[in-house]
């Protein structure tokens, strides 16, 4: 019988480790697309464009709709595309971060994941669960890999 284990690359956690947001991804390239919620954003944005400041990286931040539906997929899709990312990070709970790795997926791209809850495996795993836009299970998308790294600030 032959048996398989799949992980993601990197596992961070400690108090302040959002400073370490840049240092995380400046190792996939030079170019990031940050996708969070408002309310989270206003929560990290100081910490994480320091972050970034910090490493010369180029970083894009897109506000995510709130639901993770195929529509609002493709839209951040065509953004992340029009902005040339190396690489996606998720920032909030597990909606903004399965929206995240399909985004990533679609891309060929790595992701990095910055869990705000921890209520979900959402975080550390290659699934992504889809909904329509009024809420509405769709799907459950299998990727091909985990996250690059999961950063969790305590």
């Amino acid at each position: 019988m032959t048996r398989t284990f799949a992980g993601l690359g990197r596992y961070i956690q400690s108090a302040g480790a959002l400073a370490r947001l840049g240092g995380e991804t400046v190792q996939h390239g030079s170019s990031a697309f940050v996708i969070s919620g408002e309310t989270v954003w206003e929560l990290t944005a100081e910490t994480v464009t320091e972050s970034f400041e910090a490493t010369a990286e180029t970083v894009d931040r897109v506000q995510f709709s709130g639901e993770c539906s195929t529509d609002e997929i493709a839209r951040l899709t065509e953004a992340a595309t029009d902005v040339r990312a190396d690489i996606i990070v998720g920032i909030g709970g597990g909606k903004a971060l399965d929206t995240a790795k399909s985004v990533a997926a679609r891309r060929n791209l790595p992701v990095g994941s910055v869990p705000t809850i921890a209520s979900t495996d959402s975080p550390t795993s290659s699934i992504s669960v889809i909904y329509e836009d009024d809420g509405t299970f769709a799907t459950a998308e299998q990727h091909r890999h985990h996250p690059t790294f999961v950063l969790v600030d305590t």
